[in-house]
């Protein structure tokens, strides 16, 4: 079974907004720095299996239009790079440029 690495760089793909705890299961490890990171924003770790109510981030509406742009293109990275092992960024660019647009559409 393939473990994710959570660090500070990635944490905000496991994160809910406005979240005050990170439900950490087996299939994840948790770097220094993304503890430090959780420690700083007050976030409590819970060591277990993820419920159903938790296991997908809930994004507000009180978030800015920015913050949700940044979360979207960081997740569409993410699965980009990580999930289907796509190394070539010009690639990347180009398939999060048009789910960008295709999102905007709607």
């Amino acid at each position: 079974m393939k473990k994710k690495l959570v660090s500070s760089d990635n944490i905000g793909e496991f994160l809910a907004v406005d979240t005050k705890e990170i439900h950490v299961d087996t299939t994840m490890i948790l770097t220094s720095s993304a503890k430090d990171y959780l420690r700083s924003k007050g976030v409590k770790v819970i060591y277990g299996s993820k419920t159903a109510a938790t296991s997908r981030p809930v994004i507000s509406r009180a978030c800015s239009k920015k913050d949700n742009l940044k979360t979207v293109v960081t997740r569409i990275v993410s699965i980009l790079r990580n999930d289907l092992q796509v190394r070539d960024s010009a690639k990347v660019e180009r398939v999060t440029q048009k789910v960008l647009s295709s999102l905007q559409g709607r």
